[in-house]
């Protein structure tokens, strides 16, 4: 089963809000990729990826099963 979680402004606030503290600590850091990690931050998920991107967003859990 896929769930989907929509996107609200709390989620967007979150990601511009990431993206503007990144940016300032010299890591950039796609806008769909702040989406996602907001989206995940507000509701305590855990992110499924391989992309190095997201180990710089604070207090964000990050899994790889690749590895």
């Amino acid at each position: 089963m896929i769930r989907l979680y929509p996107i609200n402004q709390l989620e967007v606030e979150l990601a511009a809000e990431l993206q503007t503290s990144l940016r300032r600590r010299g890591w950039q850091l796609a806008t769909v990729d702040a989406l996602i990690a907001a989206v995940a931050l507000r509701r305590d998920l855990r992110l499924l990826t391989t992309d190095g991107d997201f180990a710089a967003v604070p207090g964000l859990v990050c899994e790889n099963w690749l590895r």
